[in-house]
């Protein structure tokens, strides 16, 4: 009986090893024969303690729009699902936006530069834009919020910083003004639970840009990231 499921095992990890090999090579091929290649880099949804930078994709079908004018960035993560951009999407990003047209109410989505540090390679990450916060007119940033923004969350969950543990309201000191920014995202805390809000606040500096709309990951062929 043991040596049935010794041979079973076998050939299962066997089938494996050749599907693996038969995917890998046929994705191989389809890049190597498609005219649309393209190498880009990745911007995070989601943890920014990533360890790839680019991928390597191709698009499906002809492509109308005229995007050269935008920054492509494939999307990698999934918490900004809720705002209707998933992994594998590619976003397109305007650096020549209109800084004060940005808006929480249609759902304004900026693309921002992430800190370097040892072992994270990925640049930027996407966040939903709320308002700014002018660092010359409000010197008190939690009273700031009660007054403009008594709608979103005020418990510490949604503000913890994940690196540190403190509460982002109380340590924004360090972060060079004069107009800083208030963001979203989603993040989930375990597997068993739902994405939760949570809140970041960055210098204005750090914006890339503003998202002006995406290829879906139906039309995006990934090869690999890297």
């Amino acid at each position: 009986m043991m040596e049935i499921v010794s041979l079973l095992c076998c050939l299962l990890i066997a089938i494996g090893t050749l599907r693996w090999f038969y995917i890998k090579s046929n994705k191989i091929l389809f890049y190597d024969k498609c005219n649309k290649k393209d190498e880009l880099l990745l911007v995070s949804a989601g943890s920014i303690d990533k360890n790839k930078r680019v991928a390597n994709v191709s698009l499906l079908g002809s492509i109308t729009e005229d995007i050269d004018e935008y920054d492509k960035l494939l999307v990698d993560g999934n918490s900004m699902k809720e705002f209707g951009i998933q992994s594998g999407d590619i976003v397109l990003v305007d650096k020549n936006y209109n800084k004060e047209e940005l808006s929480a109410k249609t759902n304004s989505i900026i693309a921002l530069k992430i800190q370097p540090k040892a072992g994270r390679k990925i640049e930027y990450k996407l966040r939903k834009f709320i308002d700014y916060y002018d660092l010359d007119k409000e010197s008190n940033f939690k009273q700031w919020f009660a007054e403009n923004h008594s709608n979103l969350r005020t418990d510490k969950e949604a503000w913890e910083d994940k690196e540190t543990g403190k509460d982002k309201r109380d340590n924004i000191g360090h972060i060079v003004g004069p107009r800083l920014v208030l963001s979203e995202t989603r993040i989930n805390k375990s597997w068993y639970q739902k994405r939760i809000v949570h809140y970041s606040i960055h210098s204005e500096s750090r914006i890339l840009g503003k998202v002006q709309c995406k290829i879906p990951r139906e039309r995006v062929y990934i090869l690999n990231k890297i």
